[in-house]
Parts: structure tokens; C-alpha cells; sequence
């Protein structure tokens, strides 16, 4: 419609970063802004930051490597699933605190912003998170919603499987609590 103008355009593809290479023609699926521009690409397990003026990729935030180390000690089955559970599906700033990625394996990475490294880890919060949103609930202010989905086995059919979802109140202060 008329309506409407594009004001900027951000170019995100063309990035031969090895790796990366094969995600950076995706689909952008998130993005939020702060002192930088932090992008989500459809079945990517990376996070691109970007400077805000110029735009130029400065950073890559890998969260398969992040849960990689996480996950050293563990059983060497569940290494090889990171690359698919590491996919980020969603992305929720924290304003000047932290960066909240959820991932198609349903886990939470809360990343700090001013040091960009993970503060915490929440693992297998359910099978995959879907979306995640700060909001005022009543008498609890400052909260983080998750919404996510479980698979579960259908009661007397073998193989198929029920998609069950999950909603989940999260302290906005959990970072600083980490800390």
C-alpha cells in the first residue's frame, strides 16, 4: 500500500565468514535493537550483531558452540544433535542487560550485552521455544513470557505424536541473579 515507505535498508547477505556462509542468504525470523542490531536467520545456530551506524557485521554469537561447552562432559550422542537443537527460533532484548535466545531444541541462552558472553544456560525447557516477550501481568511487573511446544507420544497410536504447548512466567531479574 501507499501507505507505507521503506525508510533504511540493511543489506545482510554476501557474508563469506567460512561456516556462516551457508545461513547468511536466510530468512531474517528476528531482530532486536539496543546499542547493536542482533539478527536471527531461518535454521541458523547463529546470531549476527551488527553495528548500529554502520551496519557492518562486527560479531557472531554461536550458540551450537556455547552449548557445545556446556555440554562437554556430556554423552557424545547429544554433542552431535547441537548443530539441529542450536537453531534460534526467537530472540527477546533485555534492555542493557541481557540478550534472551531461544533455540529449536528448546533451550535458553541468556547472553549478557555489555560482555556478549552467556550468563546462563536453561536446558531442554521443552522441545522447542517459540516465543518469548517482556510484558507487565498484573501485579507482576517486569516478567518474560516463553512460549514453547512438547511433543508427546498420542495415547494408542504408535509414532504419532502430539504437539502440547507450553507458556512460562520468567523473573526479568533472573539475569542479574545469575550474576
Amino acid at each position: 500500500s501507499d501507505d507505507f515507505t521503506i525508510q533504511k535498508l540493511i543489506e545482510t547477505r554476501r557474508n563469506q565468514l567460512f561456516s556462516y556462509a551457508s545461513f547468511s542468504d536466510s530468512n531474517i525470523i528476528a531482530v532486536v535493537v539496543d546499542t547493536a542490531l542482533y539478527i536471527a536467520k531461518k535454521n541458523s545456530p547463529f546470531v549476527e550483531v551488527r553495528d548500529k551506524k554502520t551496519e557492518k557485521l562486527c560479531e557472531l554469537i554461536d550458540c551450537v558452540h556455547f552449548l557445545k561447552e556446556e555440554l562437554a562432559k556430556a554423552n557424545k550422542e547429544l554433542k552431535h544433535k547441537l548443530s539441529y537443537s542450536g537453531r534460534v527460533k526467537t530472540l527477546c532484548l533485555q534492555k542493557n542487560t541481557a540478550l534472551w535466545i531461544g533455540t529449536g531444541g528448546g533451550h535458553i541462552l541468556l547472553l549478557d550485552l555489555s560482555t556478549r558472553r552467556i550468563m546462563r544456560i536453561i536446558h531442554n525447557f521443552c522441545d522447542s521455544v517459540r516465543v518469548m516477550m517482556t510484558t507487565q501481568l498484573g501485579s507482576l511487573k517486569n516478567v518474560m513470557l516463553v512460549l514453547g511446544y512438547n511433543r508427546k507420544s498420542a495415547e494408542g497410536i504408535q509414532h504419532q505424536k502430539e504437539i502440547e504447548s507450553c507458556l512460562s512466567i520468567w523473573d526479568i531479574n533472573l539475569p542479574h541473579e545469575v550474576e
